[in-house]
């Protein structure tokens, strides 16, 4: 059987102190008589000089209570002063900005679209174009809405057949018409890009967070396309060098140390 314990304790009152006497009697472990020494009264010697230390605590504790009660500190969970609402914010805003910078740095440096932004444009007509072909039986799909994903597609498709530098009339008369079909649903595929790579935008909880989103990747991208266009105050020729990309025609030809 497990061993009891009894304690017995008996407090006797003094003038200047108390004193507690602590038996523990147990079975099979012997009796053990443990004294406690006489506790000092209170003063208001030991108020004083604990008071910074009850101080201190106090100030801890709140420190910890402001951060518990921070969102970017707990990454807007459920959890957070905000409940949550806008969890999905930083996530669109950093995003975008991210790709808005890239782009708008590279068309400032360079003055042009680069090949592999045109390329992502293929791969993205060609993901949703495929993806509503084989998932038809379990989505609703306008057709003609699909259609619109084609004629990046088909540029493609086209200039493996006809090089862009292949001579004659024909060549460049067909590369022009897709380009021109291409850029006019430019627009509903950006929309519908938006809406599949960026839910949570459109589920925030009000206007003014998606205007705040918007206005913050449109400063992003002011802010990289004046680096790109004058990044001869920002970077030297070597830092493109470095990076594998051509030299901007305004960079700054430093030599190195």
């Amino acid at each position: 059987m497990p061993a009891e314990v009894f304690i017995i304790r008996s407090t006797i009152d003094r003038a200047d102190a108390s004193s507690v006497t602590s038996y523990e009697t147990g079975v099979g472990l012997g009796d053990r008589r443990r004294e406690q020494r006489p506790r000092r009264p209170w003063t208001a010697v030991d108020a004083v000089l604990m008071a910074p230390v009850r101080e201190a605590n106090g100030v801890a504790e709140s420190k910890r209570r402001r951060l518990a009660e921070d969102d970017l500190l707990k990454g807007f969970d459920q959890t957070g002063p905000g409940g949550g609402r806008l969890g999905g914010f930083f996530a669109i805003t950093i995003g975008a900005s991210l790709y808005a910078w890239h782009f708008a740095f590279s068309f400032g440096a360079y003055h042009t679209v680069l090949y592999y932004f045109r390329q992502q444009l293929f791969v993205v007509s060609l993901v949703v174009l495929l993806g509503g072909l084989i998932m038809r039986s379990r989505m609703q799909i306008h057709p003609w809405l699909l259609a619109l994903f084609t004629p990046w597609l088909l540029l493609t498709l086209v200039r493996l057949v006809l090089p862009a530098g292949e001579p004659g009339a024909l060549p460049r008369v067909v590369d022009r018409i897709l380009l021109v079909a291409t850029v006019v649903v430019l627009p509903i595929i950006a929309w519908v890009v938006a809406r599949l790579l960026a839910p949570n935008y459109f589920t925030l909880p009000d206007r003014r967070s998606k205007i705040a989103v918007v206005a913050i990747v449109a400063v992003v991208t002011i802010t990289g396309y004046s680096a790109g266009r004058w990044n001869d105050r920002f970077l030297t020729c070597g830092d493109f060098q470095v990076a594998g990309d051509d030299e901007p025609k305004n960079c700054s030809h430093v030599p190195r140390r």
